[in-house]
């Protein structure tokens, strides 16, 4: 499994990203547990285990964005599955897709 360590990964944490990525992401995980449990049998069928590590490997940079999980809750986001966006939206700094060139609301994040 491929980690990767962030420069920036101390910085504060925007809450409300967080509440919004950590509940698509433990839906996500749900899923993916039940739909391909040979490559999650690690977790050991304590999702709720493996969802408290994932936060702590997200605050300190150490996870791994490939798991279908990570990668349906950026779909879900309209966020570029890499490192940079998956940091920057958790530490509230806007930069996903649904941001760009777009004058009414965002239905991801209540922005405008």
């Amino acid at each position: 499994m491929n980690t990767i360590s962030t420069k920036c990964s101390n910085r504060a944490y925007d809450n409300n990203n967080q509440l919004r990525f950590f509940s698509m992401y433990a839906t996500n995980l749900q899923n993916a547990v039940e739909q391909f449990p040979e490559e999650y049998s690690f977790i050991g069928g304590n999702i709720e285990l493996a969802i408290v590590r994932m936060f702590v490997a997200f605050k300190k940079g150490t996870y791994n964005k490939d798991s279908r999980a990570i990668k349906a809750t950026c779909k879900q986001l309209n966020l570029k599955h890499t490192y940079k966006a998956i940091n920057n939206y958790l530490r509230g700094e806007e930069d996903h897709d649904c941001h760009k060139g777009q004058d009414s609301a965002c239905q991801h994040c209540d922005k405008e």
